[in-house]
């Protein structure tokens, strides 16, 4: 890891963008250098706030049960999604977190909770 950077994985919704404002600003105050990580439609918003965006072309991948994630854990509920139609989506949006993760190198990764399958994601990188 080794430099200053933070990330903030979420969608641009406001009720999820506008209370990280403060803890971006003083992680700024702190010498760290901030990223929101998502779509273009966050552009304004870390504009605005003077932020950095780094650009995501994939959408967070949304699994409407983890009942067998829950029954089984992590390693075969994981087989089980590569058996399925996730799977390619799950490859795509691995390679496009890998890219973040190799560019910017960040201290920490803030996921919001519409992102809860990139923890599963960036657990395996």
């Amino acid at each position: 890891m080794g430099k200053n950077n933070v990330v903030f994985i979420m969608p641009m919704l406001h009720g999820h963008t506008n209370p990280t404002i403060k803890i971006g600003q003083l992680l700024q105050s702190k010498a760290f250098d901030v990223y929101y990580a998502g779509s273009v439609q966050l552009l304004r918003f870390t504009l605005k706030n003077n932020f950095k965006l780094f650009p995501l072309h994939t959408l967070p991948i949304h699994e409407p049960s983890f009942k067998h994630f829950a029954q089984t854990g992590i390693k075969e509920w994981l087989d089980i999604v590569k058996k399925n139609k996730l799977f390619n989506d799950y490859l795509t949006r691995k390679n496009e977190l890998k890219v973040l993760i190799d560019k910017l190198q960040p201290s920490v990764i803030f996921l919001d909770e519409f992102c809860y399958f990139d923890y599963l994601i960036l657990f395996s990188l």
